[in-house]
């Protein structure tokens, strides 16, 4: 103590030291918590109204329509929710379903009109070098780029990923027909969740079946 109080510079190296591993901490704290009250967010953006949550590797439209014919169901929603690796060097690609009627922004040209139409976010864009009247960048590819858009939250739970997004059908046929999640409306949640997780499709550990809440507070 004798020789710390000394040198009052070791005192005050020694403080402020505590002092930034502090400050440091708590940055690191509030990042982590916006972070994650972010995502938390996007996914709330995807769920909307839904009762239940379906999500696997791949679900086949037939089973989306097996779900919409159960007893208690008001309403599917299926989501495309893909990926795949473009350019050179290559980069990750999201292929998202684009929601009709959304909350996504087009910045540059419009929405897509036709069947082999799609728009692409910004990071998308700067990735690949690519702009309006592009076609996709993949080999062989038929589809136009027909806008640059900032992805609502309830296209995309990672806006910031290069992304490709497109109407359900177009999205399917990107995602070799395919969806990775399922949102179902209906008055009971719980007693979906339980229904939908029977079909034979889903059981086991062939998907996670949730109800919307717990799913949204993951």
């Amino acid at each position: 103590m004798r020789t710390v109080l000394r040198e009052p510079r070791r005192l005050l190296s020694s403080a402020l030291a505590i002092v930034l591993g502090v400050a440091f901490t708590c940055a690191t704290l509030i990042l982590g918590s916006s972070l994650s009250r972010s995502y938390a967010d996007q996914v709330a953006g995807r769920v909307k109204d839904a009762s239940v949550v379906v999500n696997a590797a791949a679900i086949t439209p037939e089973t989306v329509a097996q779900i919409n014919a159960l007893p208690g169901v008001t309403g599917t929603r299926p989501l495309v929710e893909s990926g795949r690796s473009a350019g050179s060097p290559a980069y990750y690609v999201q292929i998202l379903t684009l929601p009709q009627g959304g909350s996504t922004t087009v910045l540059q040209g419009r929405l897509p009109t036709g069947d082999s139409e799609i728009v692409i976010n910004e990071a998308m864009a700067q990735a690949g070098h690519l702009k309006v009247g592009d076609r996709a960048p993949w080999p062989d590819s038929t589809d136009t780029i027909v806008g640059i858009v900032k992805p609502g939250s309830d296209a995309s739970a990672y806006p910031s990923q290069p992304a490709v997004l497109a109407p359900d059908k177009t999205a399917l046929r990107l995602a070799d027909n395919t969806y990775a999640f399922v949102m179902v409306s209906g008055p009971d949640g719980a007693a979906l969740a339980a229904t939908i997780k029977a079909l034979p499709a889903l059981s086991g550990d062939k998907a996670t079946v949730a109800e919307a809440a717990a799913w949204t507070a993951k």
